[in-house]
């Protein structure tokens, strides 16, 4: 077995057992997790109109932004490759939601690098801190560039991955030494690297945000100068992301 092919099953396993947490005990209970979420996910995720969109979440686990986000859009389709977790999230769910809101759902088993939904089938597509989970930098690169084709010719992208350079990088490297992490395998970017990934897929980077760019919306007023030094510590925050318009064709 190759080594991406070991680093692949570690991931599928890994998953395989966090199904069988988040059941009773899942990250929708965590509040710094929650917290970190909000300040940088939701936070590029809000700031375009949700209302009446068809949206794809790819690598759902479980299914915290479906269940935040269900009321505002027509429609929400929840993508993961592995199926005991899509089963998962997809109970969940149907626990929590109203069923005129869970009836807006669709749980598909499905690889992102090879999806079978048609072209432009999407006006959003969100991606929070799964891609880095695919071993393979062609695998990784073959995910952004399946979300630029699914996504409508005026769609939307938002996608989040671990910071290279922040000190989850530490942590990152000590999980997998001593093999305690609850994710098997994370491939850590750096804001150029990930901004590189969506122009390689004729994605144009909009809007950046970390969590640290959230912070600095909790005060009700920041002096610009304040304001412009700490926007320089967005880029050493845990969670990136950007949101991205699909180019347009020449």
């Amino acid at each position: 077995m190759s080594e991406d092919n070991n680093l692949q099953k570690r991931v599928y396993e890994a998953y395989n057992k966090h199904a069988d947490r988040i059941v009773e005990d899942g990250y929708r209970f965590n509040p710094v997790y929650i917290a970190s979420k909000a300040l940088s996910d939701w936070l590029l995720l809000t700031s375009v109109d949700l209302r009446g969109k068809r949206v794809l979440d790819i690598g759902c686990a479980e299914p915290i932004d479906e269940m935040q986000f269900i009321e505002k859009v027509s429609s929400w389709v929840a993508l993961d490759i592995n199926e005991k977790i899509i089963k998962t999230a997809e109970g969940i769910a149907r626990r929590n939601l109203h069923p005129s809101l869970f009836n807006k759902l669709q749980f598909v088993q499905d690889d992102a690098t090879s999806m079978k939904f048609a072209d432009s089938s999407f006006d959003i597509v969100v991606s929070f801190s799964v891609i880095e989970h695919i071993p393979e930098p062609e695998a990784r690169q073959k995910v952004f560039s399946e979300i630029s084709r699914v996504l409508k010719p005026d769609g939307v992208a938002v996608v989040t991955v671990p910071n290279k350079i922040s000190m989850f990088y530490f942590a990152h490297r000590r999980n997998m030494r001593l093999g305690i992490s609850d994710y098997g395998y994370a491939h850590l970017y750096t804001r150029g690297e990930l901004k590189k990934s969506f122009l390689a897929a004729g994605l144009e980077p909009v809007v950046f945000a970390s969590e640290y760019s959230g912070l600095m919306s909790l005060p009700s007023r920041l002096p610009r100068p304040i304001a412009i030094f700490l926007s320089l510590f967005q880029r050493f925050g845990e969670r990136i992301g950007y949101l991205a318009k699909k180019a347009a064709k020449p």
